[in-house]
């Protein structure tokens, strides 16, 4: 009988369950904070991983990654952290995978009936 496969910190993420009960969010921003949160530090919850590693992952163009990654966002489940690199170029962005939403009900309502989520700067929602 062989041992069974180890799996280590970045080949599983842990999901709240209020995500799952989250009706507001589609089936594929589902898959991808499974996938974010996989890339996450158990600790810090801090997740660094190109839009384009998580386009591969999910084997989807990069612009419905980001589309995907906007939802989790405007919803609260992640906050992104833009990165500047010192040439002025944009780096790998940063996610802090939420283990509940940081978004308040009344803000969800409102962007659910605009089909659009809260201005989100630098990880603040406004």
């Amino acid at each position: 009988m062989s041992a069974a496969p180890s799996l280590g910190d970045s080949q599983w993420g842990k999901v709240p369950r209020a995500i799952v009960r989250d009706e507001s969010l589609s089936c594929g921003a589902l898959r991808c904070f499974v996938l974010v949160s996989s890339y996450a530090d158990g600790v810090t919850r801090v997740a660094e991983a190109s839009q384009a590693r998580l386009a591969r992952d999910l084997a989807i163009s990069r612009r419905s990654a980001q589309r995907l990654l906007d939802e989790l966002a405007s919803r609260g489940w992640i906050t992104v952290r833009h990165r500047l690199r010192t040439r002025g170029s944009w780096g790998v962005n940063a996610y802090l995978v939420a283990p509940f939403p940081l978004v308040t009900r009344d803000a969800q309502e409102q962007a659910r009936a605009a089909r659009i989520g809260p201005e989100v700067h630098d990880g603040d929602a406004r």
